[in-house]
């Protein structure tokens, strides 16, 4: 997988590739931003697929925002989530 050029802040919870990838195959929900010509942000929800070869099968229309996005700019980033609701608190926790 590719890091930005930017470091990441806490390098103490910086997870290896095939544990990114293990969570990644088993998440309920994933979602993928991609940046328009203008460089807009968009995200959508998806349905994903990851062989063995660690591959990503993303199902979806070949026409549309999202492919136009990555015909333009091929750099994405998915994140996944394991849960859906609302936080209770409010407050912040480090």
């Amino acid at each position: 997988m590719n890091e930005t050029n930017i470091p990441m802040r806490r390098r103490d919870r910086k997870m290896s590739d095939s544990e990114a990838l293990e969570l990644l195959k088993n998440a309920p929900y994933v979602f993928m931003s991609t940046a328009d010509a203008e460089g807009d942000p968009y995200c959508v929800p998806i349905n994903i697929v990851m062989t063995d070869d660690e591959t990503a099968y993303i199902h979806g229309m070949k026409t549309g925002r999202k492919i136009d996005n990555i015909t333009h700019n091929p750099h994405v980033c998915l994140s996944y989530a394991t849960s859906k609701g609302t936080i209770a608190s409010t407050k912040t926790k480090e």
